[in-house]
Order: C-alpha cells, then structure tokens, then sequence
C-alpha cells in the first residue's frame, strides 16, 4: 500500500495501475481471509479427531457391553431372582440404544468431515473402522429388540 501511495504522490494525474491495485488488493484481501479460515480449521482438527475417537470408542464399548448382556441373558439361570437382575441389566444398557443411533449419526458426519483432511492410507483405515462399526450395530438391533421381547416373556412364565 506505500507503494500505491508513493506513486500516487509523485503521479497524482496517473490512474493507470489504479484498478490493477484494487483489483489485486482486493484479492489478496480474500485471500489471507481465507488462508485464516483453513489455519483455523487445522487447528481445531486434532480435537475432532480425539472427539471422533473417543466416541467411537464409546460406541465399541456399549456393543461390547450389549454383547456380554446378551449372553448373560440368555444363558439358563438357577432361580427367578438371577434372571430378574439379569432383565434389569440388559434393560439399562438397551435403554441407551436410541441415544446411540444418534451417536452413529454423529460419528458418520464427523468422520466425513474429518476424511477430507487426512491422507488417503488413514482416510480408508478410519472408513474400514467406521463400516464395521455400523455393520455391528445394525446386526446388534434386531437381536436387542428381539432379546427384550423373549426376556418379557420368560419373565411372564
């Protein structure tokens, strides 16, 4: 900008490289406007990526948890009472499968986002683990819902 007004000075009639100036100003005015927006971005990535996983393995966890109920359940009980607790188990950690699919939801859009700023190797890694994830949920449901319906009857025997 010295340099416009410098030559404005010496060459007040001159309007010949106004434009030009304005023009390429204007530019590189938008342009570090944008270099800022993806610096910010990069920086708050490291988070999303340890958000995304803590999530993920949050999810795991809940599967895995669901799976052991499962087989608790299932298996035969000595008395009532075992069964009962057993029931009551199962219908805690079920109780938590809406807010889950909402997690899987979240999950799937936040690793999108996330993809578009790793390198390929990585970005198919993290896409393998994503769509096992999903595949182990959507085979997890039926037999949730399944499994309560079986419980409440046993329950009525």
């Amino acid at each position: 900008e010295n340099t416009n007004y410098l030559y404005m000075e010496k060459f007040p009639n001159d309007r010949a490289l106004f434009q030009p100036y304005q023009n390429a100003n204007d530019k590189w005015v938008t342009l570090s406007k944008r270099i800022e927006n993806v610096k910010n971005i990069l920086h708050k990535i490291p988070a999303q990526w340890a958000a995304y996983q803590s999530k993920f393995n949050e999810m795991s966890d809940w599967m895995t948890r669901v799976d052991a109920s499962l087989k608790q359940i299932l298996a035969e009980k000595e008395s009532m009472e075992q069964f009962e607790q057993e029931k009551i188990a199962f219908q805690k950690i079920c109780c938590e499968a809406d807010a889950k699919r909402e997690d899987m939801k979240w999950l799937v859009k936040t690793l999108d986002f996330l993809l578009s700023h790793t390198n390929e190797d990585q970005a198919t890694r993290e896409q393998g683990k994503i769509e096992k994830l999903i595949t182990q949920y959507k085979t997890l449901i039926p037999i949730i819902e399944t499994t309560m319906i079986k419980t409440e009857i046993f329950a009525k025997c």
